[in-house]
């Protein structure tokens, strides 16, 4: 006879089922809940938890048995008893009980009684039809800003040698020359109804004496040499120094904040790596390569953050439920 079966019937409609001499099965409302860490969404449920001081016969059970079974009261009392201490002849030798689909019994070496119920029935009849799963979070990838100043290395034009570079600024010098010369000329104070008239002939700028003639030969007007007039020699004119990647500037750049990887195992051989990190993502773990430890061993996380507090608290989730050797990596 398959008791569990009808234990298992009735936990759908009742929050007690009792096995006269055994212990009761209870049942707790669970609301619906979230992992934290694998990220899986679990639906209202039912709590079964199991009580061995729960023997007194209620009629509930042996009564379902006697009518599923088309069998007396007393006859399903009688087979429920035969049951029942084939069940303590297998507790008390150290072996486990298993009752379908509501979980596993077995005892302890102070003789208690310890239950693991299977989480993969819900009993709870609102909740009919819906089942867990996993919804990944959505992977933002940080934006880790580098402000640098950028230069451009100022190449020589093609074809345009040294020569013609001083050529171009001669030219240009001469140019200001002339400017700046009419104007002196121009800001000469005179009177209005002289003809005199001052004409100035500019040199070659490598000239000592640059010659200045005058229309009126008797009254000379003094022209200013160009050579005491406060301009760049030529030849002293700076040519642009090309900016290489040797020269020193100043680069601003914003720091990295740490990221902390929980390390759930070290590994020789990349094989082995693979498979874990495999294993890790199959049940709904955001896990990784966190590069390898000094002793060139391949590291896997589990999770990783920038935050340290959301790390610490999920390394004591990961301890208490996967790995109680997992531990926490700063880099």
């Amino acid at each position: 006879m398959q008791l569990s079966g009808y234990i298992s019937e009735l936990l759908y409609k009742h929050d007690c089922v009792i096995i006269p001499g055994f212990g009761g099965f209870v049942s707790n409302y669970a609301p619906a809940k979230i992992h934290p860490v694998n990220h899986t969404f679990y639906p209202p449920s039912k709590n079964i938890l199991f009580n061995a001081m729960l023997t007194s016969d209620d009629g509930l059970l042996l009564h379902n048995i006697s009518i599923g079974e088309n069998v007396s009261y007393e006859e399903a009392k009688s087979k429920t008893a035969s049951t029942i201490r084939e069940w303590m002849n297998d507790l008390n030798s150290g072996k486990t009980v298993f009752l379908d689909k509501i979980g596993k019994i077995r005892k302890d070496n102070e003789n208690r009684f310890l239950f693991d119920s299977d989480t993969s029935v819900n009993y709870l009849e609102s909740s009919f039809g819906l089942s867990a799963f996993i919804s990944l979070p959505v992977q933002r990838t940080s934006v880790q800003k580098r402000i640098e100043k950028k230069f451009t290395d100022r190449k020589n034009l093609p074809g345009v040698n040294k020569n013609v570079r001083k050529v171009l600024a001669y030219v240009a010098v001469i140019s200001i020359l002339a400017v700046v010369g009419w104007l002196v000329i121009n800001s000469n104070p005179a009177d209005k109804g002289s003809e005199q008239s001052a004409m100035m002939t500019i040199s070659d700028p490598g000239m000592d004496n640059p010659v200045s003639e005058n229309t009126d030969e008797g009254n000379p007007i003094p022209v200013k040499p160009l050579k005491d007039l406060n301009f760049v020699n030529p030849g002293q004119v700076p040519v642009d120094k090309p900016v290489t990647d040797k020269d020193d500037f100043n680069k601003e750049s914003i720091a990295i904040k740490p990221i902390y990887f929980i390390i759930g195992g070290a590994f020789m051989n990349p094989g082995n790596a693979d498979k874990f990190l495999a294993d890790l993502k199959q049940k709904g773990f955001n896990a990784q390569e966190a590069g390898k430890n000094p002793a060139g061993l391949l590291m896997i996380s589990y999770f990783s953050s920038p935050d340290k507090s959301e790390a610490l608290m999920n390394l004591a989730l990961i301890r208490q439920s996967e790995n109680p050797s997992a531990w926490l990596l700063r880099k």
